[in-house]
């Protein structure tokens, strides 16, 4: 169970805010157009503000209802549709009527769709390759393991709050000036 807690010893403080800072700033420019505009160039592959995101999933989660994928993206239902919509039209995704539920349909990958996430995943390691090259195979791997180790537990993290398992322990609010 991850449990969070406010950071009280100052040098600890500042290497969490480092990391706050480095993760904001890295989201932002991941989520930049030109950057997507640059792996679009890359791959020859448009796939929208959230289609590596929904493609990816599906790759690894199978067929889930457009609610499941909602859920999932913390997103409503209406922005859902729009952007797998726009992956169909692209042929990126197949829509399927859900057996257990005739309304509702349920969203999987294409031939087309593994392709096209092929192609981006193949410029997403080109552009990172060539940002961490002249890194150290040591400094590579220290990034890799720490990335790793941090996204497992953000995703647990994610889990138990959607669970409703989350537990907020305030141990101690912070201090002004801290």
């Amino acid at each position: 169970m991850i449990s969070f807690r406010f950071v009280s010893d100052r040098d600890d403080r500042r290497q969490v805010e480092a990391i706050a800072d480095a993760l904001y700033k890295t989201d932002h420019l991941v989520r930049s157009r030109l950057y997507r505009l640059r792996l679009t160039g890359m791959s020859g592959v448009d796939l929208g503000p959230s289609g590596y995101s929904i493609l990816t999933s599906l790759e690894s989660d199978g067929a889930p209802r457009l609610t499941e994928l909602a859920e999932e993206f913390s997103l409503d239902q209406s922005t859902i549709s729009r952007r797998v919509a726009a992956l169909e039209r692209h042929g990126f995704v197949d829509r399927q009527a859900d057996e257990r539920d005739k309304r509702a349909s349920l969203v999987s990958i294409s031939a087309a769709g593994r392709k096209a996430l092929r192609r981006r995943r193949s410029a997403i390691l080109t552009s990172l390759t060539a940002l961490i090259e002249e890194w150290s195979p040591e400094e590579r791997r220290a990034l890799a393991d720490g990335l790793s180790r941090f996204a497992d537990n953000l995703a647990l993290a994610v889990r138990q709050a959607r669970d409703g398992r989350l537990n907020q322990v305030l141990t101690k609010p912070p201090s002004p000036g801290r």
